[in-house]
């Protein structure tokens, strides 16, 4: 043991007193990360040209806008892709902008717009990325949702956009409800012909109906999608 104590002694040598002056430089702040999906309507109306060159066309370009925006302003972000019409498909699942903005640009670029509109279809595929809720015979199996821890400190978002009113299975409300009531913040945006998009669902689907928006050109929704990437909050 003596030996020991004298070998640990001579291998750490105290350290050299730090020059006068110089101050120690205090670790970083960690940073909060958000994880965002953007839930995006790829009905058969997205095809529309009202919003040129279309209402999808300018929807995914609200979508490029916002993750120009936050590649520009937080690397620790995660992003996913999700497209619903009368089902919903994951374009993109949640990646780490750090690594794989590229790849989040290519699934936003390779929606393409067919069938009818299932908000509650996109909510589930959504809920399944940020909450790891099971779908189908597995929710009526476990009941609960399975949550997905994710690393600490990431604040979890949804941003839903719509041209049209919801006209196929399942609700969305409860998956709505569900989202929200783990914390997840919802903003929704709508788009098209005013008096064909359903305010009151998505205003009630919002996390507050303030968070509702909707947007009457696509210049507005480029500017729309930059302002929420700008206006994100712990």
């Amino acid at each position: 043991m003596r030996n020991l104590i004298k070998s640990l002694t001579k291998t750490h040598k105290p350290a050299a007193p730090r020059p006068r002056g110089m101050c120690e430089t205090p670790p970083a702040p960690s940073q909060a990360a958000f994880v965002t999906v953007l839930v995006i309507d790829a009905s058969s109306s997205m095809e529309s040209d009202d919003y040129p060159p279309s209402r999808l066309e300018a929807a995914k370009r609200g979508a490029s806008a916002y993750l120009a925006h936050r590649v520009a302003q937080s690397a620790h972000d995660r992003i996913a892709v999700v497209s619903f019409r009368g089902n919903a498909r994951v374009e993109c699942p949640l990646e780490d902008l750090k690594d794989s903005a590229r790849r989040i640009q290519n699934a936003i670029d390779s929606i393409a717009a067919c069938g009818n509109t299932s908000i509650g279809a996109g909510l589930r595929a959504a809920e399944g990325l940020v909450l790891g809720a099971p779908s189908g015979w597995m929710t009526r199996l476990l009941g609960e949702p399975l949550r997905v821890a994710l690393p600490s400190g990431h604040v979890k978002r949804l941003i839903l956009l719509s041209d049209g009113g919801h006209n196929a299975n399942p609700k969305p409300e409860p998956i709505a409800d569900r989202l929200k009531a783990a914390g997840v913040q919802i903003d929704c945006v709508g788009i098209g012909a005013k008096d064909e998009v359903d305010e009151n669902l998505l205003r009630r689907l919002a996390t507050s109906p303030d968070r509702y928006r909707f947007i009457a050109d696509a210049r507005e929704l480029f500017e729309h999608y930059r302002t929420l990437a700008k206006s994100l909050t712990l």
